[in-house]
């Protein structure tokens, strides 16, 4: 499954960002923050940040070896609500991974959203360990 490639058509990247937007609209009122996981769910989380007129960071997997060192793009507040997009669960690790250093830097995740998810029994494991909803 690529949703990399729903990048390339207009009409379908617009009904997932919507659709997303939605869901957090429904699920996550309280979002203050969008933030997308490198590298998938940058340019989802920007165009969802965009239809609900919030910030927007992405977390790369693991703090860069150059420049700043940075894990995360974009600023976050002290207890500022973020959802996190991912393109794709299987087994929540890299979200959940994300979701960690996001509240390391301080960030309150509320939750996260996928355009797809597989409902794996290991994920959804992984995701009640951690406390952490998605949709």
């Amino acid at each position: 499954c690529d949703n990399r490639i729903t990048m390339s058509y207009p009409k379908v990247r617009r009904e997932i960002a919507q659709g997303l937007a939605d869901l957090i609209k429904t699920n996550y009122p309280d979002a203050e923050v969008i933030a997308g996981t490198a590298t998938a769910g940058i340019p989802h989380a920007a165009w969802v940040a965009d239809l609900l007129d919030l910030p927007m960071v992405y977390i790369r997997g693991k703090a860069k070896e150059h420049g700043k060192g940075n894990q995360i793009e974009g600023r976050i507040s002290p207890n500022q609500k973020m959802v996190i997009i991912e393109d794709l669960i299987s087994t929540g690790g890299s979200v959940i991974e994300a979701a960690v250093a996001a509240k390391n830097e301080g960030a309150d995740v509320i939750g996260t959203a996928a355009i797809f998810t597989y409902e794996l029994p290991k994920g959804l494991a992984n995701f009640k360990e951690n406390k952490l909803s998605f949709h």
